[in-house]
């Protein structure tokens, strides 16, 4: 009789595992489905995601946080308006406030929230990738693994 409440347990225990086990499963799935189908929506309509690696920006953007930035026109843009653009002759990108515009030479100074001073060279509008549009905070920590 000791033997079989026993076995009974360990069943029970054995079940209760395999159900737990069944339902975290299905939520990883359905939590991959979910943000695959948000980068494909997003892709399609013409966002860029990008990670945020600096806290220049901090706290409206912080490290660590995956932000979407929509194609503009950079005639467009106006002034605090906060841009992803490619740093010339490099394949590095940032994410900064536009503090002023330059339309007639085609040039746009930008700066980090938290930077002292602006970035030491104008953004030329050929460099500017996109306009910010919503970020999603952390999620950058979680696709680089850090």
């Amino acid at each position: 009789m000791i033997i079989l409440d026993f076995l009974k347990s360990k069943l029970h225990s054995n079940i209760i595992l395999k159900t737990a086990l069944k339902i975290f499963t299905v939520f990883i799935l359905m939590c991959t489905l979910v943000f695959s189908v948000v980068f494909a929506v997003n892709i399609v309509l013409g966002y860029h995601p990008y990670i945020i690696n600096s806290n220049s920006m901090s706290d409206t953007i912080n490290k660590g946080d995956m932000i979407f930035v929509k194609d503009i026109d950079p005639f467009d843009l106006k002034t605090g308006d906060i841009i992803t653009f490619k740093i010339s002759n490099s394949n590095i990108t940032a994410t900064h406030q536009i503090i002023e515009i330059d339309a007639e030479n085609g040039l746009i100074y930008t700066k980090g929230i938290n930077n002292p001073d602006k970035d030491g060279e104008p953004v030329l509008f050929s460099n500017v990738i996109g306009k910010f549009v919503y970020k999603i905070p952390g999620f950058g920590f979680l696709v680089n693994g850090d």
